[in-house]
């Protein structure tokens, strides 16, 4: 059967139905015996003088060419098969929906006779309500005695039987009035509604719909559609008003005859409908339906399995009222719920929400975890690097400071040791400036007018003041704490000075100078004050090492070069004892020294002083005694 637009998809229609004539009963015979063979759900090869006083038959009247039992059968089945003590199941699907005439309740009586003879059954279970009439007819002849468990009956049809002694069941409530109450929660405002699904005198479990139509009728505008071909019930449905809904209830023939699958059919609505589609099944939900008051076949299917076990365990079925019980509750598809935009909320409280789309929490619980976790500990590990970085900067401030105040230290020693050349350099300059000065005072009172002599006197007293200032000055900058500037410096300048400096104490000390500078050396980037105490530092120190040995040979030497690979080094040579080879590698060690009354200080000043100018400093021995220390400047950056 084509749909009724080319370009929709194709639903295969039945193999041959009511629209073909019937072939004999005597050619249909093999073929339905064969049929129920195959749907027959045994435990085991069947022995026909066995008896099994735990064996059930049911007896369905669903369609084998389904291909597989309804939901309420399949939950039935396996309860009962999942019962212990064990229970012996064997299952027939008879198809008395195509099947229903007098032939072929003839012909199905024979093959159940056959099949079965010699077996005794502790229950038998009929699935819809001509399963049960045919138990009943049948019973006094191939069962005789034997309960019967009815269940898919609803109350209007077991209304019409007569029931017989011996046979219990569970009713199935469905009502088409639940089915428009689920209507008006997903179409607020509800004026109509329009029917779909196969003819309703045909539907076992939907006959009674045709009694509360009226009913029906007078609350919405209701458009019957049940029946027709699916082409038209297809085209109907494309361009319904807003406040309409559409009530599904199963589609498997319609009144030419073609059968269809249900859910297949059902799809094919969704997809061209353009309002929400109620169902009264819950094995619908998830075929396009948006929901509705569904009955749950499988919670249906495991009680009416506990009714039976309860009559094979024993029970008097006499005793065991016929129940009416309605397994119906909300179960809705949340895809329909977005699609038609539906609040959850406004849903009854306990609906049963399928095919929601899992939160991300949802799936990936454990790798959010891990990644919340990792995310945490990075933080905790970022913010402890932080704080430790901080910390080490506050440290590396606090040594630079502490660095200063020990340079400082140093250089204050260092001036308490040069008091005798300063106050030999400034006696100098004031003797000079004293002798000036008297020579002034007898000029003028020999010859008042003797200017051009004055003058001579004059300069000659401004020349040593500028000279004792300048003394003054450069021991105030090598005591005066200031911040590290830098700046191009004449290194042959700065040695110059330096030696101008330590002049007395070398004098004192009955020490030769001498300071070899190659030419053509640049200006280097240098704290002038702090490079300068650097070489003082190393040059009181090769002083001390010379003090106790022949005055004849006590020499101090600076050669200054360039270094390899660029840059400049200074060296500081001494002809003292020389440093014990042990005692070489802890040198510039702070606190380190070997005289009596010594610090160690100076040369870790040194060192610390060299290293802020990204240089380095290095001791060793000369081969003919004596010590080298030796500062070694990098070239400046371009």
């Amino acid at each position: 059967m084509l749909s009724s637009r080319p370009g929709d998809r194709k639903l295969a229609p039945a193999r041959p139905d009511a629209r073909r004539p019937r072939r004999p009963l005597i050619r249909l015979l093999p073929a339905v015996l064969l049929a129920a063979t195959l749907a027959s759900g045994q435990a085991g090869p069947v022995d026909p003088g066995r008896s099994d006083s735990r064996a059930v038959l049911v007896l369905d009247e669903a369609d084998p060419s389904d291909g597989v039992p309804t939901a309420f059968s399949t939950a039935l089945r396996r309860a009962l098969i999942d019962a212990q003590p064990h229970v012996a199941v064997y299952a027939e699907t008879l198809d008395f929906t195509r099947f229903g005439d007098a032939r072929s309740e003839a012909a199905l009586r024979t093959y159940l006779e056959e099949k079965y003879r010699g077996m005794r059954f502790a229950a038998i279970v009929a699935v819809g309500a001509p399963a049960l009439a045919q138990e009943m007819r049948w019973r006094p002849g191939l069962w005789r005695g034997t309960p019967i468990v009815f269940g898919a009956i609803d109350p209007a049809s077991l209304s019409r039987m007569n029931l017989e002694p011996g046979v219990t069941g569970i009713v199935m409530q469905r009502k088409l009035g639940s089915m428009l109450d689920a209507a008006r929660l997903a179409v607020p405002g509800l004026k109509g509604v329009v029917i779909l699904g196969g003819t309703l005198p045909r539907d076992v479990y939907r006959r009674h719909y045709v009694n509360e139509l009226p009913a029906l009728a007078r609350e919405v505008a209701v458009t019957d559609l049940t029946g027709r071909p699916l082409r038209e019930q297809l085209e109907s449905v494309r361009t319904l008003p807003a406040d309409t809904a559409i009530l599904y209830t199963s589609l498997f023939v319609d009144d030419e005859g073609t059968r269809y699958s249900s859910p297949e059919a059902l799809a094919e609505i969704a997809r061209v409908a353009n309002r929400p589609i109620l169902v009264d099944v819950a094995s619908l939900v998830g075929s396009g339906a948006t929901g509705g008051f569904a009955i749950d076949n499988v919670s249906y299917g495991r009680e009416v399995a506990a009714l039976t076990l309860r009559v094979i365990d024993g029970a008097n079925v006499g005793a065991l009222p016929i129940q009416a019980s309605e397994y119906t509750r909300p179960i809705f598809d949340h895809r329909q719920l977005e699609r038609w935009r539906i609040r959850e909320a406004d849903l009854p409280s306990g609906s049963d929400i399928r095919f929601r789309s899992p939160s991300a929490w949802e799936q990936y619980r454990w790798q959010i975890v891990l990644i919340a976790a990792t995310l945490i500990a990075q933080t905790a590990l970022i913010a402890g690097l932080v704080f430790q970085w901080r910390r080490r900067l506050k440290a590396e401030d606090e040594v630079r400071m502490r660095r200063a105040e020990l340079a400082r230290a140093s250089r204050l020693a260092m001036a308490g040791q040069l008091t005798a050349m300063i106050a030999h350099e400034i006696n100098q300059p004031l003797s000079a400036i004293l002798a000036n000065a008297s020579a002034g005072e007898l000029l003028l009172e020999r010859d008042p007018n003797s200017s051009v002599e004055l003058r001579m006197i004059l300069a000659d007293i401004a020349s040593a003041d500028l000279r004792a200032s300048e003394v003054i000055r450069r021991v105030r900058a090598l005591v005066t704490a200031q911040e590290v500037r830098r700046e191009l410096v004449g290194i042959d300048g700065l040695v110059h000075e330096t030696l101008s400096l330590l002049k007395g104490e070398l004098g004192r000390a009955g020490v030769a100078s001498e300071a070899t500078i190659a030419p053509g050396l640049p200006p280097i980037p240098i704290d002038r004050i702090q490079m300068q105490q650097a070489i003082i530092n190393l040059c009181l120190n090769a002083l001390e090492a010379m003090a106790s040995g022949d005055a004849s040979v006590r020499r101090l030497e600076i050669d200054v070069a360039a270094a390899p690979g660029g840059g400049l080094a200074i060296v500081v040579s001494d002809t003292g004892p020389g440093i014990p080879p042990e005692d070489l590698p802890k040198v510039f060690d702070s606190f380190f020294t070997t005289k009596p009354h010594g610090t160690g200080l100076g040369l870790a000043i040194t060192r610390s002083i060299v290293e802020a100018h990204h240089g380095w400093l290095s001791a060793e021995n000369r081969v003919g005694g004596g010590a080298r220390l030796r500062i070694v400047l990098p070239k400046p950056a371009a």
